[in-house]
């Protein structure tokens, strides 16, 4: 009797569980909007954004997030209608199939820009899902705009070479009617995850994507603190023309994005190129990472964004501690002057009758001089600190305010040097010229970035950084194309040392030359060259340098004797910012070879770059080449336009 009534019960039971279950999902199934309707969905640009796909070359799509996780479609990487369908699907299920993440997460919260989207474009009827973590993370940002942040280059860090750009998502002031501190709000950035790797190794996992790219969050004060302090990068901020509304869906991808990676490669899916797509998500009409094909540059990013109508507004530039330093040195006047260097020599003790821009000048070089040395601020260091802090204190309290309108001078004639008003990174020029009494003509094309000889506005003064440079030439005697040059990187640094220290300038190159100093007029050599010494200010204005640096070269060819020749190189020199459009310069180089029959070369030239258009460049370049046997010019004029 108990086993038949067992029975009836389990046969009860199941009937229930399969009506339940039937009756489940007939509603499941009702609630899906029409197949029709999702395929045209899975077409729209803003899924495709939010799912960061990019159309291939055989007309199909993949996407450029390379975790897994960001899927829940087993083809949905390369499947825009499957993604949705199965987004769709997991959205509507209030116990998920699928947990994305360390978190655990239900889809609706790991996912809650595309949940959003999905659930108003469809009109679907989700279960109401708790999402704890992301609740708890999303208050922080209390959002009122968005600022894009443009850092200078960095040329002793490979990966900031080309500069580099952040978001900084800014809050409301936490009390009414009071001042906002920018520094305590959040930074957003896009960076490669190398750990210790570096040399070698680094250039080439950089190159062809074998590191993961993250997005991270951080306090702005600490990323100015690191640009800005620590390896003397100016920042400049241009603030974001979006809605309320904008910035909320772009924070809520900017979550989505913590469940995958990107693989980051330098010259294309790097910082900038991750960063625009996260704007178009922002503001779907705006298509920026469309206006990229090979490389993207940092620089070349913020001028995009500049030619959107109403996307940018007016940047604030925030100095280095190097250059505010500089700047503030070179403004004290006599009596500052010598009240500073009393100062300084003493160990920083003070008279008492200092002025507050002799203090500033003494704060920022204690704290510069802590930066560049690389050491931990000691006890001393914080009692000195807090000495001088006191002093200007009193002294502030006293002045006439004359300094502070003398900082806003210097500081607005700052901002006039902005990225958006530099020229582009590519450069294609023709030319024409005589080498040692014959004539030629070329054609030279630069894909990227920046040389000596271009003017400074929105890169690194006194600096070079090229790579890709190819250089044709024709000699109509000869009537046929030579390949002149064609370098694979140049890269100089020349920072100016002065009374507040002495810095480290130097330079490197590689790649195939023409050298002047042997009987032929295109003799190609596989050429590498490096070295290191000092540049000095020439003018107080710091439009003008002198440098030395001792190289040491290293030169193939079946011209020299044994096929090779290497040796010391002192390279010296003056470079003059005439004015903002034009630039100019003397160089001699004086190389000896100790195993070759004609052992050493002088080469002085004389160099003048002339902006006279929006992206136009006029270049003059004469050199005398002297050997014991050998002596002439070679005398070009280039007409360059940068793209």
């Amino acid at each position: 009797m108990v086993f038949r009534l067992f029975q009836q019960g389990v046969a009860v039971g199941g009937a229930l569980f399969f009506l339940l279950t039937t009756q489940v999902s007939i509603a499941f199934s009702q609630n899906l909007p029409t197949s029709e309707r999702m395929r045209t969905l899975s077409n729209e640009r803003y899924w495709h954004l939010l799912m960061h796909y990019r159309k291939n070359l055989f007309g199909g799509y993949r996407s450029e997030a390379d975790g897994l996780e960001f899927f829940l479609a087993p083809d949905g990487r390369t499947d825009p209608y499957s993604e949705l369908v199965a987004n769709v699907r997991a959205f509507l299920q209030p116990e998920p199939v699928k947990t994305i993440g360390p978190l655990k997460q239900h889809p609706s919260c790991a996912f809650p820009e595309r949940h959003r989207y999905l659930k108003e474009q469809l009109g679907l009827a989700t279960p109401v899902v708790k999402c704890p973590d992301f609740e708890a993370w999303r208050p922080r940002f209390s959002p009122s705009g968005a600022t894009l942040v443009f850092a200078s280059a960095y040329l002793n860090n490979p990966a900031s070479m080309f500069g580099h750009t952040f978001l900084r998502i800014d809050s409301k002031p936490r009390i009414d009617h009071t001042k906002k501190n920018d520094l305590l709000d959040y930074g957003v950035n896009y960076s490669a995850k190398t750990g210790d790797d570096g040399g070698i190794t680094f250039a080439v996992l950089g190159l062809i994507g074998g590191y993961p790219g993250f997005f991270s969050l951080l306090p702005y004060f600490e990323k100015v603190q690191e640009y800005s302090d620590v390896e003397s990068r100016d920042l400049w901020e241009y603030p974001l023309h979006l809605e309320p509304e904008q910035i909320h869906r772009m924070i809520g991808h900017i979550w989505e994005l913590g469940s995958t990676y990107f693989d980051y490669f330098f010259f294309d899916e790097n910082c900038s190129y991750h960063l625009l797509s996260l704007l178009e998500v922002a503001n779907p009409n705006w298509h920026l990472t469309d206006e990229f094909f090979y490389w993207v540059i940092p620089s070349d990013t913020v001028r995009v964004l500049a030619k959107v109508p109403g996307a940018l507004g007016p940047p604030t530039f925030r100095p280095s501690l190097q250059r505010r330093l500089e700047r503030q040195y070179e403004d004290l006047n006599p009596t500052e002057l010598a009240q500073f260097e009393h100062a300084r020599d003493t160990q920083f003790k003070l008279k008492g009758n200092e002025s507050v821009a002799v203090l500033d000048v003494l704060i920022d070089q204690q704290k510069y001089d802590l930066m560049r040395n690389q050491r931990n601020e000691t006890d001393l260091d914080k009692q000195l600190r807090r000495e001088l802090l006191l002093a200007r204190a009193k002294s502030l309290a006293v002045s006439d305010q004359k300094y502070s309108g003398r900082i806003d001078a210097w500081h607005s004639a700052a901002v006039s040097n902005r990225p958006d008003h530099g020229v582009h990174t590519a450069k294609l020029s023709v030319y024409g010229g005589s080498f040692r009494k014959t004539a030629y003509y070329g054609l030279q094309i630069r894909p990227v970035y920046h040389d000596l000889f271009d003017q400074d506005a929105g890169y690194l003064a006194f600096s070079e950084l090229t790579i890709g440079r190819v250089n044709l030439r024709i000699y109509p005697s000869e009537k046929r194309v030579r390949l002149h040059s064609a370098h694979i990187a140049e890269v100089t640094s020349l920072a100016p040392s002065d009374a507040l220290g002495s810095r480290l300038s130097w330079s490197a190159s590689g790649g195939l030359v023409s050298p002047r100093d042997v009987a032929c007029r295109n003799c190609n050599a596989l050429a590498v060259e490096g070295g290191a010494g000092e540049s000095f200010w020439l003018s107080p204005r710091q439009s003008g340098i002198f440098y030395g640096l001792l190289k040491i070269t290293a030169q193939y060819s079946g011209w020299f004797d044994a096929n090779i020749r290497f040796g010391p190189l002192v390279d010296t020199g003056a470079l003059f910012s005439i004015s903002d459009q034009l630039k100019t310069g003397l160089r001699a180089r004086f190389t000896y070879f100790p195993t070759q029959k004609i052992r050493w070369s002088f080469e002085p030239t004389f160099t003048m770059g002339w902006l006279f258009a929006n992206q136009m460049e006029f270049r003059f370049e004469q050199t005398w080449t002297a050997t014991k046997e050998i002596h002439g010019f070679d005398m070009n004029g280039a007409l360059a336009w940068y793209f």
